[in-house]
């Protein structure tokens, strides 16, 4: 679909997190961010809220590009080949949800196609596309934030399970007889041992009492690492090794060319000197539960793109009209 110049036409990109949501428009001719909206914080949790806002960001993203029809999301949760949410566990009521439908109605039609799928797929196909070390590379990408999703390409191809729901990393058991549950019911999910919240809870277990509750307390956290602080450093550190076990688990049986891992935790976690307390604690962790053949080239990273991944990755699908 091109503008009135000829030029492609930008995509909205969405990417509907456990505690905010992210927006840009995106060329689709280079996969290059042209305009970044202010996240949207989500303080409720309910649908109401974030249908609110996920209305707004669209009708925000018309005034910017008139010629603006299509968006790609990616959202928590996730969603089937109709593009209809089934279900989220982080917002009360955001189940059997049609955004394009919504999104039409919100817009007085001007947006005509609204693809969506789980965000951690939506990352690693952005991965994929146009993050400097993985690019155009076999890959399984980790998503770090409030919860823990991910995504695998393969061959060029996102891979998404017969269902759409692979890569729900997140729920790889690291602790099964632990006592903690779940937000998906089960017991001993890594995120319960590596998300933001995981986080937090190791920094007040060492005397530290952030601003801001659970997850959304790590950007303080990394501010206090870089600032010296011993007991945050090793609250990332503690978390990446958490990690370290699902990635050994999906390196086992996949034995990808590039283990990436992004999100907010990821971002938080920079130590200021190119280095990251974090993904270097994981990729230490997995590389010794893995098989010696795949230990040997087992290449773990920061993704470079960080959160700008699943908003590259949905809105490329959307204007490739691949799924």
């Amino acid at each position: 679909m091109t503008s009135g110049t000829g030029r492609p036409r930008n995509v909205l990109g969405i990417d509907i997190g456990a505690s905010s949501v992210k927006a840009a428009l995106v060329a689709p001719d280079s996969w290059a961010i042209t305009h970044r909206l202010p996240t949207a914080e989500i303080h409720t949790r309910t649908f109401s809220e974030l249908r609110s806002t996920v209305e707004r960001i669209a009708n925000k993203g018309i005034e910017l590009d008139p010629t603006l029809a299509s968006a790609g999301i990616s959202t928590t949760g996730s969603a089937g080949q109709d593009d209809v949410v089934i279900s989220s566990g982080f917002y009360s009521g955001y189940q059997n949800v049609n955004w394009l439908e919504i999104l039409r109605a919100s817009t007085a039609g001007r947006i005509q196609v609204a693809r969506v799928l789980n965000d951690g797929r939506a990352a690693a196909y952005g991965t994929f596309l146009a993050d400097a070390r993985a690019k155009g590379k076999d890959l399984v990408h980790f998503v770090v934030g409030t919860g823990i999703g991910g995504g695998m390409v393969s061959q060029g191809a996102l891979f998404q399970g017969s269902h759409h729901f692979a890569g729900a990393y997140g729920h790889i058991k690291v602790d099964p007889t632990g006592s903690a549950v779940c937000v998906c019911g089960g017991r001993g999910c890594v995120e319960l041992f590596a998300a933001g919240p995981a986080v937090a809870r190791f920094a007040s277990d060492r005397g530290i009492a952030t601003a801001e509750a659970g997850g959304r307390g790590v950007r303080e956290l990394g501010s206090l690492a870089r600032a010296g602080s011993a007991p945050a450093r090793i609250a990332f550190q503690e978390a990446g090794r958490w990690l370290g076990i699902a990635v050994a688990c999906v390196a086992n049986v996949c034995d990808p060319a590039i283990v990436t891992i992004g999100g907010g935790v990821i971002a938080a976690a920079q130590d200021g000197a190119g280095g990251n307390w974090y993904v270097e604690a994981a990729a230490s962790a997995a590389r010794g539960m893995v098989i010696p053949r795949i230990a040997e080239h087992l290449d773990v990273v920061e993704a470079s793109l960080l959160n700008d991944a699943a908003l590259i990755g949905a809105a490329a699908l959307t204007a490739n009209g691949k799924w």
